[in-house]
């Protein structure tokens, strides 16, 4: 045999015994070790079902300031953006033209009553000449009228003077109520005129309130008052109870929602017109587990499971879910009280697969142990 043939049947041999070495070492797996994980022990409890909507605030009692007579602006009695109590001086409208008008009219008022007391005089004098029959039936009434209109001058006269001490007090512009004034809208010197010019703007926050709406599909059979509890969720995270005092008894057509309001107790570090989370309650969910939401699997044909920890195994349930409850999920059918559902680890598990509790040890050094 020539030698190159030696050669070439020695070289196939070796790479048999490679090949053959290398596929048993690549046959040899090495021992699964148990995967250490953390149960809950679940119970079945009642829990409240909440919806999350989106709302916006806004200020129940918001009003615009305005002057309720013309004039000159003269000053600025608060510091915008303040609290100010009911009663307070916001603005003064130049007194001086108010303050003549005021005098005019009690001086007419004054008049008026002077000419009343004569006329009062005139009628009774000529009454007592009448009853000596010294003048006749004429002079008689013609005094009887002149105090009538004498009376009536001197009531419109101090009805004047009324109407102008009225003016002058109004060109004090005051709070309606207590609130946080706004930004002013006119300057000292400006011309302000009545009933039209918006000098600012008042806002009571502790009367602030909520407004959303909800999708009836999402209320479903839910029976809503004004008795249903709610939350609204500041910038903080923090949960301030709500009190709902409107909710819509129909439908809109074109959203198909229900629009609801609720008042905010202060203080609540929110905003007028500041969008917020809002969670009401539509129901309770009844002997109803709660696990974490990572503890649960959506499976790929909508479905949903979880793992449970029965001995050294993880053993994997169907199960029928509910909404979320902040960071758990309420599982409605799958589960029984005692159940050892495993909350982490979830993607390493397999039906079936060793699992181990990190405090205790492995299955292994329990079982040698015992």
């Amino acid at each position: 045999m020539p030698r190159k043939w030696y050669k070439l049947i020695l070289a196939a041999g070796l790479s048999a015994i490679c090949v053959l070495g290398c596929s048993k070492k690549t046959d040899t797996k090495a021992p699964t070790k148990p995967v250490p994980v953390t149960t809950l022990a679940v119970t079945p409890e009642d829990v409240p079902e909440w919806h999350e909507v989106m709302g916006q605030t806004e200020g129940a009692d918001q009003v615009e300031i305005r002057s309720q007579v013309s004039g000159i602006l003269k000053r600025q009695l608060y510091k915008e953006g303040e609290f100010v109590r009911r009663g307070q001086t916001l603005f003064i409208i130049d007194q001086a033209p108010f303050q003549a008008d005021l005098e005019a009219a009690r001086a007419a008022a004054n008049q008026a009553k002077a000419q009343l007391e004569q006329a009062d005089r005139e009628l009774a004098r000529t009454r007592r000449l009448y009853a000596q029959q010294a003048v006749p039936q004429k002079d008689l009434d013609d005094a009887q009228s002149t105090a009538k209109v004498a009376r009536a001058a001197l009531k419109a006269a101090e009805a004047k003077a009324a109407s102008s001490a009225i003016s002058l007090s109004h060109t004090q512009i005051t709070a309606p109520a207590d609130g946080i004034a706004g930004m002013a809208l006119v300057n000292p010197g400006a011309l302000v005129t009545a009933q039209s010019t918006q000098l600012t703007t008042l806002t009571q926050k502790k009367d602030l309130k909520v407004v959303f709406a909800i999708s009836d599909r999402d209320l479903g059979n839910a029976s809503m008052t004004l008795g249903n509890a709610v939350e609204v969720v500041n910038s903080d995270g923090k949960r301030i109870p709500a009190k709902l005092d409107y909710v819509s008894q129909s439908v809109t057509p074109d959203l198909g929602t229900r629009q609801m309001r609720a008042k905010i107790p202060p203080p609540a570090n929110i905003l007028s017109g500041q969008f917020v989370r809002v969670r009401i309650q539509t129901g309770t969910e009844h002997a109803v587990y709660k696990v974490p939401q990572a503890s649960v699997l959506q499976l790929s044909d909508g479905t949903y499971a979880v793992y449970l920890r029965e001995g050294n195994k993880a053993k994997r349930v169907p199960v029928e879910v509910g909404p979320w409850d902040d960071t758990s999920w309420i599982v409605r059918k799958g589960l029984k009280t005692g159940d050892q559902v495993i909350t982490d680890q979830i993607l390493r598990l397999r039906d079936g697969r060793e699992v181990t509790d990190p405090g205790k040890g492995s299955p292994a050094a329990s079982r040698a142990a015992s």
